[in-house]
């Protein structure tokens, strides 16, 4: 039987539910996910699905992006009175 791309994901994040449950409270009032959320995040490989990938591509892309906040400083007058 095929199963769809990230299937594996989807029941691993199924079954942190309980886990989720027992710490809505805490999370709800905090607006964090407590340590224990965290800790099965990491362990269950779901954290790391949750990022983005990096590519040298965005290195670059980064690296541009300062290049370039760097020179619109130079080009910005200085503020009123400095």
């Amino acid at each position: 039987m095929n199963r769809p791309p990230g299937f594996d994901l989807v029941e691993r994040a199924r079954a942190l539910a309980p886990l989720i449950m027992r710490e809505a409270d805490e999370i709800e009032r905090t607006r964090r996910l407590t340590g224990p959320v965290v800790s099965a995040l990491i362990e269950n490989g779901l954290y790391r699905a949750l990022l983005p990938k990096v590519s040298a591509a965005a290195r670059r892309r980064s690296g541009f992006l300062c290049r370039c906040r760097k020179r619109s400083r130079r080009l910005t007058p200085p503020p009123r009175g400095a």
